[in-house]
């Protein structure tokens, strides 16, 4: 399996982008989700047997390269299986501050609302994990970032706004469309956690905007949430080891939407606010979870950055809903961070 496939959908949403209608929150209002995403959580519409058992496979794959070694890993990947010292190691490191710019992506404010977690209503679950639930701004350690992939200042010689299906960039002389991907999340290093909140990738953003699908060769060459979030994950961090979780809020994929409720279903359990239901990754829930398109990219993460992580990996994901219950919000889930079991039997 080449590394572009497991993160090729729109995945959590707490907010959509602003083409998209508002609907009413307890504490204001937001866009509502655009297509393939949404509202609210239903334990009814259960996952294919197909389907859970491709992504119970792709979870069992990623357990095995986060337990194995950086060569191990590489070895069974299919982009860098044939280097001669292959490696997992991904292309894609530092703070990519100047690389999104070179491929056309934008940094953008980020209100402090989307890193309070009070105002987000899982004040349960912070003060259960030991994470700070104020946003930077207001003395917290949670850091939001927003990064378009367009320029919403973009005008031309006159002066008029360009509208995102309008814009160009170039690279090596190559021109490239925008794709109007956006992603907004955030970041924790102290407390060790990353939070997704809207993250619609460039292949999802442009058959939206093109009305096509787009080639591969017309996507930025960085576009893989794992890369996206170890590049904001190290900015100004002292402590890169600490991540102990990654949490996917209001998740509104549908496709991971239909495993998590196979999950609960075959483990004859209904979705609640925290603790929720914790599965672990000998299961094939588990797996399953963690191979959908919300839980592959932090595998990768994990995967692709041993070098300055060491050896961690999932052993379990926690699934459960908002302090408000069943409102208009969805599902959560949260991958537990831990480092792996000795490498004896994973070489």
């Amino acid at each position: 399996m080449k590394l572009s496939i497991v993160v090729g959908y729109a995945s959590a949403a707490y907010l959509a982008l602003a083409r998209s209608r508002p609907h009413s929150h307890a504490n204001g209002t937001l866009p509502e989700p655009t297509h393939r995403l949404t509202r609210r959580f239903d334990a009814n519409v259960l996952a294919s047997d197909k389907d859970w058992k491709a992504a119970s496979c792709r979870g069992g794959r990623l357990v095995e390269l986060m337990l194995g070694s950086d060569e191990a890993a590489g070895s069974k990947i299919e982009s860098t299986k044939g280097n001669n010292t292959p490696s997992a190691k991904s292309e894609w490191q530092g703070d990519l501050k100047q690389e999104l710019k070179t491929w056309g992506w934008h940094e953008e404010y980020a209100e402090d609302v989307y890193a309070d977690l009070e105002r987000l209503d899982v004040t349960s679950v912070a003060e259960a994990l030991g994470i700070n639930r104020k946003p930077k701004g207001a003395g917290g350690n949670n850091i939001p970032y927003e990064i378009r992939h367009w320029d919403k200042d973009a005008r031309d010689p006159k002066g008029h706004p360009i509208a995102p299906r309008d814009q160009t960039y170039k690279v090596d002389g190559k021109e490239y469309r925008v794709t109007q991907a956006r992603h907004l999340f955030t970041v924790n290093p102290t407390d060790g956690v990353i939070i997704g909140q809207f993250l619609e990738s460039p292949a999802s953003a442009a058959e939206f905007l093109w009305y096509r699908k787009a080639r591969s060769d017309e996507l930025p060459n960085i576009q893989r949430l794992s890369d996206i979030f170890w590049g904001h994950w190290v900015r100004d961090n002292t402590n890169v080891v600490n991540i102990r979780y990654f949490w996917m809020m209001d998740v509104a994929n549908e496709d991971t939407e239909e495993i998590m409720a196979r999950a609960l279903s075959e483990a004859g359990k209904a979705i609640s606010t925290w603790p929720g239901v914790t599965f672990n990754m000998d299961s094939d829930a588990g797996k399953a979870i963690l191979g959908s398109a919300n839980g592959a990219v932090f595998a990768w993460f994990l995967v692709q950055h041993k070098a300055q992580l060491g050896d961690k990996w999932i052993p379990k994901v926690t699934v459960f809903l908002n302090d408000l219950g069943r409102s208009w919000s969805g599902a959560h889930v949260l991958f537990y961070v831990e480092d792996a079991p000795d490498r004896e039997n994973n070489p």
